[in-house]
């Protein structure tokens, strides 16, 4: 009866769900004013975009004008007065600029594509583009991670030397277990800090309560996907790499900026307008009158200045040092894909012969803590011995831990895949949860 109420208990309790690593970003580039600030400032840029293609629509204007005069003289009893106006309506475009126009245009496009880039840039130098907000949205939600399993740690040990106290036998066995035992009490008071300095971060940047519960170590390293090897992870890069977008868009800017450039040094602009003019006269004397004049103009306009030529040869050396800036980032990315794999790799192995070294040490302690339960005479030197193993294996773990995550981390920023899984875990989990 009484293991019905309790598998009763449990289906009728709520399950709590675990915030991923990457929900915790979604929520921070949704809320973070730093973010929000970007998102303004790309929806301008792109709106100076259409201002840019715009320029091949013909443009209207309406133009009115009004004039009172008075005219006094000795030689004419009194003074005249008059008053004239005019509303003159016209149209203009241009026809040919030699793709002036049209270069300007895809210019500003690939300007926008490289702020947008730019934004989503892993580059610590940058500020507050995502991959910052994102670095601190890791760290703290890794710190919070660490902290609680090292409280869980924390609480093993002190159970087990408060076992172990029960079973020293002299005074000296007992000093020694209680200095430890006194020990953790500054490490627990430190460690408390540290649990509350990690939830006031992720609370800073994520713009949201610390979560009740999160995935473990493993589930967020496993949740960190990339590529199974370094060729597939730079065939990626070269599409997504935000910092290779970046170096590219540019480039492609300042090309398209130079052909605007050339076209308007070598190419004439001609434009037309079509224009009408009603002007109406109401003088004090005489009568009224009013005309109507209808125009059709072209104009023909071409540029000359040593100035220009000059600006020229700058803007293409430019391009020259954008296309060497271009190839030194596809330089370092492709070295640092190489260099890292390797470094992952090993991370893999090095945390196998921990977590082995770790379930070995914690399972020979836990022998000996059920011998003292049993009331067995265990030798408190012994036991002390097989905790201080459990320590040297426990510190290597929890750190390659650390490690491996935030060296995947890495790859993803890299390689651009990072915002990506983002969106499909955030969108994924909200799903399941609606």
């Amino acid at each position: 009866m009484k293991i019905r109420l309790v598998l009763a208990a449990l289906v009728m309790t709520p399950m709590v769900h675990a915030m991923s690593l990457q929900e915790a970003m979604h929520t921070a580039f949704e809320r973070n004013p730093r973010t929000q600030a970007n998102d303004l400032r790309l929806k301008a840029m792109n709106e100076r975009t259409r201002a840019a293609w715009m320029q091949f629509y013909p443009t209207f204007a309406v133009t009115y004008g009004y004039n009172y005069s008075q005219f006094d003289s000795s030689l004419m009893p009194e003074a005249t007065q008059a008053s004239t106006s005019s509303l003159t309506f016209s149209l203009g475009m241009n026809v040919f600029d030699g793709g002036v126009n049209l270069f300007n245009a895809r210019a500003a496009e690939a300007n926008q594509r490289a702020r947008e880039a730019q934004y989503n840039s892993t580059n610590a130098l940058i500020p507050n583009t995502k991959g910052a907000i994102a670095d601190l949205v890791f760290n703290a939600y890794t710190d919070i991670l660490r902290n609680r399993d090292s409280r869980e740690y924390r609480r093993y040990v002190r159970m087990v030397l408060e076992k172990i106290l029960k079973a020293a036998v002299t005074n000296e066995e007992r000093r020694q277990v209680q200095g430890q035992l006194d020990g953790m009490d500054a490490e627990d008071s430190n460690a408390a800090f540290d649990a509350e300095k990690a939830i006031r971060d992720f609370e800073y940047v994520v713009k949201a309560p610390a979560p009740a519960k999160i995935e473990n170590f493993s589930e967020t390293i496993m949740n960190i996907r990339i590529p199974g090897s370094p060729d597939e992870a730079l065939d990626i890069a070269l599409e997504k790499s935000p910092e290779l977008k970046v170096a590219s868009y540019q480039l492609e800017s300042m090309q398209f900026a130079y052909k605007s450039a050339q076209s308007s040094l070598h190419s004439p602009r001609v434009d037309v307008r079509v224009s009408s003019t009603r002007n109406d006269t109401d003088p004090s004397e005489g009568t009224s009158s009013n005309s109507q004049t209808n125009v059709v103009g072209l104009t023909v306009q071409w540029t000359f200045g040593a100035s220009r030529l000059a600006s020229n040869r700058a803007a293409a050396l430019e391009i020259e040092a954008a296309q060497k800036d271009r190839d030194g980032e596809l330089d370092q990315l492709q070295n640092k894909i190489q260099n890292i794999y390797p470094k992952i790799a090993n991370y893999n192995r090095v945390l196998s012969i921990f977590e082995r070294n770790y379930v070995t040490a914690r399972k020979n302690l836990d022998d000996v803590i059920a011998q003292i339960d049993q009331g067995q005479n265990v030798q408190v030197s012994t036991a002390l011995g097989l905790l201080t193993n459990l320590h040297m294996t426990w510190g290597p773990l929890i750190m390659t831990k650390q490690s491996l995550a935030t060296t995947k981390f890495t790859v993803q920023k890299t390689i651009g895949t990072l915002f990506d899984q983002i969106e499909t875990r955030a969108g994924r989990n909200n799903d399941g949860r609606n």
